[in-house]
């Protein structure tokens, strides 16, 4: 790619996504979507990941960077996001190889501004670049009004919940998780370091995809160079996917279902829910006698999906999750961003 030198055109902006995260490619598509309609040129870095022609389909350039990810590592990068382990998935050499490769790769497009949709790595690797650094991320719960289960081990469900949930608050914000090997390597590429995890994710300037009146955020809890912009839908991308499978026959479909039985529910985990939680809920559902849409998205592998009822409509993709969602009495999600926001 030739370098873009010209001042007078808006800069050549990369954009940097989890390619196997549908929530973190969409926003990155979304934004470079709108960038490029007011005449600006973009270009997608990846370390791997199935929802890469979401890049390609709006015309972008992919640029592969190692290390690219295997199945087992994404596997264990969504293991440790939703606290089933704690092995660090970026080690001090894992860390090491994603910074040097990034650093190349910005180099050799010559990008001028770097938007991370939670790629961690970009925290040193735009930084030592000397390229401005946009991370656009959910805001992390500023506190817990309830002790949450995934943070349950064998000595916490002894603890009354009043304590366990002083202890969580007092140290979810302070977090050393992951912090270590990111300061070893900042050090190395003469960048400040970062105190705590969530300092990890931030830029020289934070887009929020989330509302502060719903986190009840004052302004003293917001920082220099943090934005609340709200939520990124992606509902165009899941209409693209609908109409690969005939628009119509599936909107048809689906409102046959909800009109066959007296009251419906929408059973959504976007694309990071938990395959096992999924298929617990999904099954609870299959013994009633409401009518179900449940949406599977890339939780479970389409050619195993489990056998179910006449009462239960298991749907890939639909045509707009935010009209499914009125069409129905109840959405269960994950607790999402962006299936939250939607309902």
């Amino acid at each position: 790619m030739e370098k873009n030198d010209d001042k007078n055109k808006l800069p050549l902006v990369g954009f940097f996504p989890l390619f196997y995260n549908l929530a973190e490619t969409g926003r990155a598509v979304q934004i470079a979507r709108r960038f490029i309609h007011m005449g600006g040129k973009a270009v997608f870095f990846s370390h791997g990941g199935k929802y890469e022609y979401l890049a390609e389909r709006i015309n972008c350039e992919i640029v592969k960077v190692d290390p690219q990810y295997s199945e087992e590592y994404i596997d264990l990068l969504w293991r440790s996001s939703r606290l089933e382990t704690f092995k660090n998935p970026f080690n001090k050499k894992i860390l090491g190889e994603h910074v040097e490769n990034e650093i190349k790769a910005f180099k050799k497009t010559g990008v001028r501004l770097i938007v991370s949709t939670n790629n961690w790595p970009c925290y040193i690797s735009a930084r030592a670049s000397g390229i401005p650094l946009i991370f656009v991320t959910p805001r992390v719960i500023p506190s817990f009004t309830k002790y949450p289960e995934d943070a349950e081990f064998f000595i916490s469900r002894f603890l009354p919940e009043s304590i366990k949930l002083k202890v969580l608050n007092w140290y979810a914000p302070r977090t050393k998780m992951y912090v270590r090997s990111f300061k070893k390597i900042a050090k190395k590429y003469g960048v400040p370091p970062p105190k705590t995890s969530f300092d990890i994710n931030r830029g020289d300037y934070t887009f929020y995809t989330s509302f502060r009146e719903l986190l009840g955020l004052n302004d003293t809890d917001v920082r220099s160079g943090e934005e609340y912009i709200g939520l990124i839908s992606l509902e165009d991308l899941f209409k693209n996917q609908v109409e690969n499978i005939e628009h119509p026959r599936v909107e048809k479909e689906i409102m046959e279902h909800v009109n066959k039985h007296e009251r419906s529910i929408l059973l959504t985990m976007g694309s990071s829910g938990d395959p096992g939680l999924f298929l617990k809920i999904l099954g609870a559902l299959n013994k009633t006698k409401h009518g179900v849409i449940a949406v599977y998205s890339s939780i479970l592998d389409e050619n195993n999906l489990p056998e179910t009822k006449n009462n239960v409509l298991l749907k890939k993709f639909v045509p707009s999750i935010t009209w499914v969602n009125r069409l129905v009495d109840l959405a269960i999600t994950h607790g999402g961003e962006g299936t939250v926001y939607t309902a």
